[in-house]
């Protein structure tokens, strides 16, 4: 079994974890003195979401799966709550690591860390081995009766991504997962709270508009030239060197049911490492994160006071463990 093609059934705190730590790499610079968890907006949601840690998550992950358990129990199934405490924690601790990604001498050994080392993938195969406490349930039903159990489970989500990608999925359409997050088992259901949706729609704009400010399209030219005289010419935005290794990742992967060799997993590694590498010199060379991020905190700050009365609802609600 291929972790990457049953990330589904690892449940729900790897997303959890995901959603956490998204962004946070490569987005700090000391000289400026300014970090990305430390942005304007981050100090209203941070009143919401609290702690952080490991053990914060571990804890939410618990109640998550617990939830789950009870809701697949009211569809006629059985289901044991997954332990992903291993994984938050091994995770945690990997972004918590001050060489992550900012420094060259992590960058030569690691690139962004996409390609997995032989010894990752082998613990990844390992936990979703061994992890999951319902496959030998799910393997003793009939065909039909596990499609059911996996549409109870994940709703449309079972079957993978939808293809348009541009059709968001309500919280009806993903099963047990999708109604634990609704009713407040997660811990980031103020999102889906549809009183806030144009709030989070504008707030998820944000990006849009940082990469349309002056200053940044200025800047992703410089490091797009930057990057055509290491070699890598065509990329127009710093996040399409990286794109590149994760599609290339994902074409290893040929549905066969087969793993790719190691040699194909070491070819990408090492490519991955180079342009890495040359992305690293050339954000470097034009101080990219810090410029990237003092233009973010100048249009939080501006979307701060057009919203701050929404702002101060939305903590007024959900602050207190809503």
């Amino acid at each position: 079994m291929t972790v990457l093609r049953n990330a589904p059934l690892l449940a729900s705190a790897a997303v959890i974890v995901a959603l956490m730590f998204t962004g946070c790499a490569n987005e700090a610079d000391e000289n400026a003195g300014l970090s990305f968890e430390d942005r304007p907006l981050a100090q209203y949601l941070d009143q919401i979401d609290g702690a952080r840690d490991a053990e914060t998550l571990i804890a939410q992950s618990n109640r998550v799966e617990e939830l789950v358990s009870a809701c697949m129990a009211e569809q006629g199934f059985e289901y044991t709550p997954v332990d992903d405490s291993a994984n938050i924690r091994r995770t945690a601790s990997l972004e918590d690591a001050e060489t992550r990604t900012s420094t060259q001498e992590w960058v030569t050994s690691n690139g962004w860390g996409v390609v997995p080392s032989k010894a990752d993938r082998e613990a990844m195969k390992t936990q979703a081995e061994n992890a999951d406490p319902n496959t030998a349930y799910l393997e003793s039903l009939s065909s039909a009766e596990q499609s059911a159990y996996k549409d109870a489970l994940w709703g449309a989500l079972a079957s993978g991504q939808p293809e348009d990608d541009s059709k968001a999925l309500t919280w009806d359409e993903t099963g047990c997962y999708g109604k634990v997050e609704h009713e407040g088992g997660g811990d980031s259901n103020y999102r889906a709270d549809e009183d806030y949706a144009g709030l989070f729609e504008a707030m998820d704009g944000l990006w849009e508009q940082t990469a349309k400010q002056p200053e940044v399209v200025a800047l992703e030219k410089q490091w797009s030239g930057c990057m055509a005289d290491e070699g890598y010419p065509g990329l127009e935005s710093r996040s399409d060197a990286r794109r590149v290794i994760e599609e290339e990742l994902g074409a290893l992967f040929t549905g066969d049911g087969e793993d790719p060799s190691e040699d194909a997993f070491q070819a990408l590694k090492e490519k991955e490492i180079d342009s890495a590498l040359a992305d690293f010199h050339c954000a470097e060379q034009f101080d990219y994160d810090a410029l990237q991020l003092k233009v973010r905190f100048a249009l939080e700050e501006q979307f701060i006071t057009d919203h701050k009365s929404v702002l101060d609802a939305l903590v007024a609600e959900y602050a207190a463990g809503h």
